[in-house]
């Protein structure tokens, strides 16, 4: 530790650490709560984030999730398409989503009966915020499409998604979901906002759409104020220069009871604003939220 003479040069523990050990600063006895991974590629190979306490964790999510997702809002009314926290105890995203709504939810939150939800919100003023991953999103709207359904949602609703945009049988083209969006739904992209998280991690990453002073199409994600970020080269572990891409390493603060600084899978460089994640590692397994979906499609069918 004496060697470290800056930020940048603190050690990262690569996130596949996860899947083969408990990283832990406490007792695992301790623990209030352990989240564990989607799930990957390889079968029943699921890493576990043990918390002594959920503070920091509650704590990040109430923050950021104001400031990014909803700053022109104090509530707002609820929809999911991601399973709840009693369907998934031991996902991260479902338990974020029951706090989502018991910090800004407007009565609530509904994960069902959606078609009849929204063209009943259609006629109303009220905005809707629509929860789900990305994989869940486009599955949706291509139900609406071979229903036939169109709706137009009130002024200043929006979409939160997250996860990866592949499964192991598909993937999805932005460009081409936010198309969608707007035709069956009547959210512009500027509405449309992606956020950032892993299992590993106790701080999320979101979209600038709603805060940007410059409205530009690219998706470059706020960063945290107790959160640091470094790109590296991933064959030499050390930081590339200026806008460079690379691998995407995170130092989050509010990882209080596991370990600070987290080596990702993901390539991403940083601009001016923020981040921007460019996709998954050529040769990484895939992982996270779009695999939770698929899984859940597998089971009801």
């Amino acid at each position: 530790p004496l060697q470290i003479k800056t930020w940048k040069s603190i050690p990262a523990l690569p996130v596949s650490a996860f899947k083969f050990h408990d990283v832990t600063t406490f007792k695992k006895k301790d623990a209030v709560k352990v989240f564990k991974t989607s799930g990957t590629t390889r079968e029943k190979l699921r890493g576990r984030h043990f918390f002594k306490t959920t503070a920091f964790y509650d704590e990040a999510i109430k923050r950021l999730f104001k400031a990014y997702v909803v700053p022109d809002v104090s509530k707002i009314r609820i929809l999911s398409l991601i399973p709840t926290s009693s369907q998934l105890p031991e996902s991260s995203l479902s338990y974020m989503l029951k706090r989502v709504g018991d910090f800004f939810g407007q009565g609530k939150t509904k994960t069902e009966s959606f078609v009849r939800i929204l063209k009943n919100l259609s006629l109303k003023k009220t905005p809707v915020l629509i929860f789900t991953t990305t994989v869940a999103l486009d599955s949706f709207l291509d139900e609406l499409k071979e229903k036939s359904v169109k709706v137009s949602l009130p002024k200043g609703s929006r979409i939160l998604e997250t996860g990866g945009k592949k499964t192991r049988q598909h993937e999805v083209v932005r460009s081409e979901l936010l198309k969608k969006v707007k035709s069956y739904l009547g959210i512009p992209s500027s509405h449309v906002l992606n956020e950032y998280g892993m299992t590993e991690l106790s701080s999320q990453f979101y979209d600038m759409n709603l805060t940007r002073k410059k409205k530009t199409t690219t998706s470059v994600k706020g960063i945290p104020p107790w959160c640091r970020v470094v790109i590296v080269d991933p064959r030499e572990g050390k930081p590339v220069r200026n806008t460079k891409r690379g691998l995407v390493r995170i130092l989050d603060l509010a990882n209080q009871g596991s370990v600070l600084a987290i080596q990702t899978e993901d390539e991403g460089r940083l601009v001016k604003e923020g981040l921007e994640i460019l996709g998954r590692k050529k040769g990484s397994d895939l992982r996270g939220c779009s695999l939770t979906f698929e899984e859940m499609e597998e089971l009801s069918s």
